[in-house]
């Protein structure tokens, strides 16, 4: 159907021919219509993506330069862009383009040039925005200078002394653990590798994390919350998609939660517990030293290191940063052992041999056993439990010689 500015052209012309025959009617010419002027716009900034773009300059599948939506849709909703990474880093190179406006790097480039400490002159490649509503920073997304003093307020919970505290309440679990193994066995079952190690490594981090298990091992099922963590991780991974369309993210969170900016029901779980821990002071209910304690203390000059709501946001990045991403690691290594029966061989002869009874073994003298440090080493390099780094955003900085325009990612 022809638009009004054409209908109407069009009656002018007719009504200026009868009167004016011989008159030249040439100097009129309808606008084109909207579609068209679309595609022109949409021509235009493809054009413009792929050749005059400040990181043109950066190899990488044109599909990517041209649109975020293949790289967010294979990355964020079907989480199967990490497999493509080895065959675009050794078609491409070590720096890849894969969206109009982000690039990846390999972590030869990366860590040095991006996420190490930079120069007293040197802006820092500050972290993405939030895509959850929260009222101070944690751990993972905090800015430089504040994750700088919590990251030194938690550090003393991770030293080798006070781990080796805390060894009894691993070795508690682990205990558990092969004894509900043991017992699948005697009864000839098949059971999930996976869901089993989740179980044991929630418990252990319930535990050093807030003095509370989660019970999944002695209750011999998944703690419902653990559940909710995994459909969190979800969650968040589609809100990193919708972040890069807030249009559409604030017209469809007003039918769904998931999409906005409101906390999931995991994360405020989490919270919660950490509350209750909180409330008991810091010494904790256990009569020894967990990591909320480091948290609450206060520094040497007697000031607060870390803000209540920075404990709270804190600790359900902690529960779930030292479980799932351990249980990753630990049904890969069982996987890749039971397809490598000479490797299952070797490790096996190396602890037993090195061992005359399960007493003897500890944090301490598993260090000694080069074998099973090796095996550990390798299933975090071909299994990585963190596939992808969290991306941080350019203050403009140039990178192996190439200009990094501000907001590129």
């Amino acid at each position: 159907m022809p638009s009004f500015p054409d209908v109407l052209g069009l009656a002018m012309q007719q009504t200026i021919s009868k009167s004016y025959p011989d008159a030249e009617l040439s100097w009129y010419n309808p606008p084109p219509p909207f579609s068209l002027k679309v595609a022109a716009c949409v021509v235009a900034q493809i054009v413009h993506r792929i050749w005059f773009h400040p990181l043109a300059k950066v190899p990488g599948p044109v599909k990517y330069s041209v649109s975020y939506l293949p790289f967010l849709l294979q990355n964020y909703y079907r989480g199967v862009f990490f497999r493509k990474t080895p065959d675009l880093i050794q078609k491409y190179g070590p720096m890849i383009r894969v969206g109009p406006n982000h690039i990846m790097l390999d972590g030869e480039i990366a860590w040095p040039q991006v996420f190490s400490r930079r120069k007293a002159n040197e802006a820092e490649f500050e972290k993405l925005p939030l895509t959850f509503a929260a009222k101070a920073c944690s751990l993972i997304f905090a800015p430089h200078d504040i994750h700088r003093r919590q990251r030194r307020q938690l550090s003393h919970a991770f030293s080798d002394a006070s781990l080796a505290q805390q060894e009894a309440v691993v070795q508690e679990y682990i205990d558990l653990l092969l004894d509900r193994l043991q017992t699948h066995a005697e009864n000839g079952e098949f059971l999930d590798a996976v869901k089993w190690m989740n179980a044991c490594t929630f418990d252990i981090i319930g535990d050093l994390t807030l003095s509370e298990s989660f019970s999944s091992l002695e209750n011999n099922t998944v703690h419902p919350l653990i559940t909710l963590i995994f459909d969190s991780i979800e969650q968040f991974s589609r809100r990193r998609l919708y972040a890069n369309y807030p249009r559409i993210r604030t017209i469809l969170s007003c039918f769904s939660d998931e999409i906005g900016v409101k906390q999931h029901a995991a994360r405020s779980g989490s919270k919660e517990r950490a509350r209750a821990r909180m409330k008991l002071g810091e010494e904790g209910p256990a009569g020894r030293k967990d990591f909320m304690t480091y948290m609450l203390r206060k520094t040497r000059d007697g000031q607060i290191g870390m803000e209540a709501e920075e404990i709270l946001e804190s600790s359900p990045t902690i529960i779930l940063a030292g479980s799932e991403t351990t249980a990753s690691a630990l049904s890969a290594l069982w996987f890749y052992l039971s397809n490598h029966p000479e490797a299952y061989k070797r490790l096996t002869e190396e602890i037993r041999s090195s061992f005359s009874s399960e007493k003897e073994i500890s944090f301490q003298t598993c260090t000694h056993l080069e074998y099973l440090v090796a095996t550990v080493n390798e299933i975090l390099r071909i299994f990585p439990p963190a596939a992808e780094t969290p991306a941080r955003v350019s203050p403009g900085a140039f990178i192996e010689g190439i200009y990094i325009p501000p907001g590129a990612s």
